[in-house]
């Protein structure tokens, strides 16, 4: 048994140093490795700073609309009698197009009878003067002078205004007749019919109505502290439909009065030909009326301008690095934001580099890694075109 015992105590003596010199080299080589690992600094996308005179592009979305609309409406009572196809809902019409008639029958005898009362007073004022005339003869030897009704002057004054009433008259019955055919008064597009063929109508009746098609008209919504950013009533005005299409427009002023329900401003821009119906080429993109789009109206220009993405903000402020790569964090003043991005004037300096990267919980004064994000530097930090 001792012989056992003393066999087996070395080797229990020699794990035992073994566990303790395990115990006091681990923590050591553990913490030399989060050593090492500490001293790698964390990577983060820059982007270099390219500060230009920039036009700001203020976004904003809107409807085309018609910038006339007429109601179509007869100037003379009567019978419809013919109802031109083009008179149909979503027709473009000429200037000039024929849309309706009415019965020309009640009209040409009013004419007929204003013609033939026009000869009857022509006829009495002449009868009225020889018998003035004659009257005037026969008191050319009395010594007494005449009365005017002797004369028969008041009834030559009431011989004329007959004509006169003739005259008009028939000037009214000749209108009329000219105004049996109902035409369009402009080159538009027809929004509606409201008359069918045989119906009676009135003088002002509704027949329909149309929409002019040599401009279009667009109000969009701008929030009060962008307005100082337009430039002027007659900005360019770049229009997106939803399939891609890019046309332009022309600011054509500012509405001056502010929505009660939304609390915006408007401004309207209008779009020339929006049908292109005077457009050479019959393929030119068309944009009908009730088109909603999205548009973006070319501001001022502001100097040293940069644009970065929104979530490289940190509390609405930047995060820089210098030469040495060293974090900093720098106070802007916006001039306007979108959905994206962030516009402000940069008053540092061209050298640093601004971090792209998102950070949660920036270390000011850390050095970190940069990698330069080449994509982005293109698409977000350089100036937009001005106009």
């Amino acid at each position: 048994m001792n012989l056992y015992v003393r066999r087996l105590l070395p080797i229990a003596v020699i794990i035992a140093i073994t566990a303790v010199l395990i115990q006091f080299i681990k923590p050591e080589a553990s913490g030399l490795q989060v050593n090492e690992i500490s001293r790698v600094p964390p990577v983060v996308e820059v982007v270099p700073i390219h500060p230009a005179t920039q036009s700001i592009l203020i976004e904003s979305n809107g409807l085309i609309e018609p910038d006339v609309e007429m109601i179509i409406s007869p100037e003379i009572a009567g019978k419809i009698i013919e109802v031109s196809e083009s008179f149909e809902s979503g027709r473009l019409v000429k200037q000039g197009t024929l849309l309706a008639r009415i019965d020309p029958l009640p009209h040409q005898v009013k004419l007929q009878e204003a013609e033939a009362n026009l000869l009857k007073a022509e006829a009495d004022l002449i009868q009225e003067q020889a018998e003035h005339d004659i009257a005037a003869l026969n008191w050319k030897d009395v010594k007494i002078k005449p009365s005017p009704l002797a004369l028969r002057e008041p009834q030559i004054k009431k011989a004329m205004a007959a004509v006169k009433s003739a005259q008009a008259k028939l000037q009214q019955a000749q209108r009329n007749v000219s105004r049996l055919e109902i035409r369009a008064p402009f080159d538009g597009l027809i929004e509606k019919r409201s008359i069918k063929l045989g119906q009676h109508v009135t003088a002002g009746t509704e027949l329909g109505s149309v929409f002019g098609t040599e401009y279009a008209r667009i109000r969009l919504p701008i929030r009060p502290q962008h307005l100082h950013l337009l430039a002027s009533e007659h900005s360019q005005v770049l229009l997106q439909t939803a399939e891609g299409d890019v046309l332009q427009a022309t600011l054509s002023y500012a509405e001056q009065l502010m929505d009660k329900a939304t609390r915006m401003y408007y401004v309207v821009a209008k779009i020339k030909d929006p049908y292109r119906l005077k457009a050479s080429n019959s393929a030119a993109m068309k944009l009908p009326f009730s088109t909603l789009v999205d548009a973006k109206i070319v501001g001022k220009q502001w100097p040293n301008l940069v644009k970065i993405p929104m979530t490289s903000l940190y509390k609405d402020q930047v995060l820089t690095v210098d030469t040495a790569h060293r974090l900093h964090q720098q106070p802007i003043e916006i001039v306007y934001r979108t959905q994206q991005d962030v516009f402000f004037q940069f008053t540092g300096h061209e050298d640093e580099q601004f971090v792209y990267t998102p950070l949660e919980s920036p270390q000011i004064g850390q050095v970190y890694a940069v990698q330069i994000q080449a994509q982005t530097q293109s698409a977000t930090l350089k100036s937009q075109p001005t106009h």
